[in-house]
């Protein structure tokens, strides 16, 4: 495989220079150490978006035996009201 550089550094570098000109250098590196050491969890699933195959590795019945949730597919969304 080739690794194929860009010569845009420089466009990067002045973009980064013209947001510590506006923000200030300590604002620019205390978001950098923040967004760098902050953990993204991502969102949780409730059971009635599971498919049938994530339902039965956790030990819930598959949909089709819960009431208010035959016929819909995992990602069809919430039922309508």
């Amino acid at each position: 495989m080739n690794a194929l550089f860009s010569d845009s550094g420089g466009a990067v570098r002045g973009e980064v220079r013209a947001i510590i000109d506006r923000h200030g250098l300590g604002r620019v590196l205390a978001a950098l150490a923040g967004a760098a050491f902050t953990r993204r969890r991502p969102a949780a699933l409730r059971p009635d978006e599971m498919s049938d195959h994530m339902r039965r590795d956790l030990g819930l019945p598959p949909r089709s035996e819960v009431p208010g949730l035959r016929g819909r597919s995992a990602r069809s969304g919430p039922p309508p009201r």
